[in-house]
């Protein structure tokens, strides 16, 4: 918020050392981890009305990530770095990302304009799955960051 302080935790340095560590040892995945910063932002600028963006956008993110490493895209990736991730799980949301590029499709009821979504049963199961897909790809990025950028006492 405008009027809040900002705060920076001590450990900030440690990432930002890691950083530079990265660009020295590996030009390829600093680049690779650069990218998927850049989709990262995108995908939380755009969150604030499409659900069915912000997942695509992370799943990209992931992909770009996938570029320095090459575990073999973004499931093989994903359950490298989140050992609570299943395969059905990656499956929707890879699905969720390829109906969106690929046919425009929207699969959290952004244009469902009924007054009470919440009298839809499904409209809750996709909010519901929405928080975890975020969380699924999330934990991934987070734990790349530690064993990539994170890795040492600085």
């Amino acid at each position: 918020f405008p009027n809040q302080r900002i705060e920076i935790p001590r450990e900030i340095r440690k990432y930002y050392r890691g950083i530079t560590k990265l660009i020295e040892s590996s030009t390829k995945k600093y680049v690779s981890f650069r990218n998927a910063c850049r989709l990262y932002n995108r995908s939380k600028i755009l969150n604030m009305n499409d659900g069915s963006m912000e997942i695509a956008m992370l799943v990209a993110c992931v992909e770009a990530l996938d570029k320095g490493e090459v575990t073999g895209g973004f499931t093989n990736f994903v359950l490298k770095y989140n050992s609570d991730a299943n395969r059905n799980e990656l499956d929707d949301i890879y699905g969720i990302r390829s109906k969106f590029f690929h046919a425009g499709e929207f699969s959290f009821f952004e244009y469902n304009f009924d007054l009470n979504p919440y009298s839809d049963p499904v409209y809750k199961e996709f909010q519901d799955k929405y928080i975890l897909y975020k969380l699924v790809i999330r934990t991934a990025i987070v734990n790349w960051i530690k064993g990539n950028i994170l890795v040492s006492d600085c």
